[in-house]
């Protein structure tokens, strides 16, 4: 979660504080970060034999007969929706999404708030490759190559607004 979160805050120094089109740096950082763990990792693959038990064992595990990834999945759920709903800071970005000239004139710093978007979604990045990875067992830099797109795709289904922002 500290590493997504460390590789979320360059991707939000990138956009708040350069300027660079947001969906440039996604796709930018994501092949610069690929190749980083591919020469971190030698090209080499790890496996479940290669991690230790308590690692593999906490997506598998069962409390009050719920698997252990819904009750991760409601926790994140439950702490973004007070994040979004009872802070100021959630409040401001729901203000910046809507009327990023309005938010600025009300006082709200419009590139601290993009830059914590970004390290929050990196930190919740990093906590689905922790549960992916010791889900499945095995962990590669191709891990779930062409997904970006999938995902881009089913969110623009979705309704979800390119430019970004819309709460």
């Amino acid at each position: 979660i500290l590493i997504g979160s460390l590789l979320g805050a360059i991707n939000g120094a990138l956009v708040a504080f350069i300027g660079i089109p947001p969906i440039v740096v996604t796709l930018g950082t994501l092949a610069i970060f690929r190749g980083a763990i591919f020469l971190i990792a030698g090209g080499a693959w790890l496996t479940s034999k290669d991690m230790t038990d308590t690692f593999l064992s906490f997506p598998r595990l069962v409390i009050l007969g719920i698997p252990s990834l819904i009750w991760v999945a409601a926790a994140v759920i439950a702490a973004l929706f007070i994040l979004f709903r009872h802070t100021r800071l959630g409040r401001g970005l729901y203000a910046v999404g809507g009327n990023p000239v309005a938010a600025r004139y009300c006082g709200i710093n419009i590139q601290r708030q993009q830059f914590f978007v970004y390290t929050l979604a990196g930190a919740v990045s990093g906590l689905c490759g922790y549960l992916w990875v010791s889900r499945y067992g095995i962990a590669y830099t191709d891990i779930a190559q062409g997904y970006e797109l999938t995902i881009i795709a089913a969110c623009v289904i979705g309704g979800v607004s390119i430019a970004g922002g819309i709460g």
